[in-house]
């Protein structure tokens, strides 16, 4: 990530096992949190994820969603765009 100069100023996750905090995805709550902190536009934000919990999130944030396509989640029709993972070749 730093090769393509991607910095990042925080990682906010949740730990729950179940949702006893309410944090956890498709809660909005991480990102809010990071909005209050960082006084970020949410409309101008994007939520980049691999699941259909991440593009709810960021649905139910106000950001634009963008999935991963991967192996193991289908895709869900709401995200904005949808991007495949670069694999470098070895």
């Amino acid at each position: 990530i730093d090769k393509y100069g991607v910095k990042f100023d925080d990682i906010i996750s949740c730990m729950d096992e179940g949702n006893e905090s309410g944090r956890r995805k498709p809660s909005p709550a991480m990102l809010l949190e990071a909005q209050k902190k960082y006084d970020i536009d949410m409309a101008q934000s994007w939520m980049i994820g691999d699941t259909a919990s991440d593009i709810e999130a960021g649905e139910r944030a106000g950001t634009k969603t963008a999935f991963v396509i991967n192996e193991h989640d289908p895709p869900p029709a709401n995200a904005t765009i949808f991007m495949r993972p670069h694999r470098p070749e070895k």
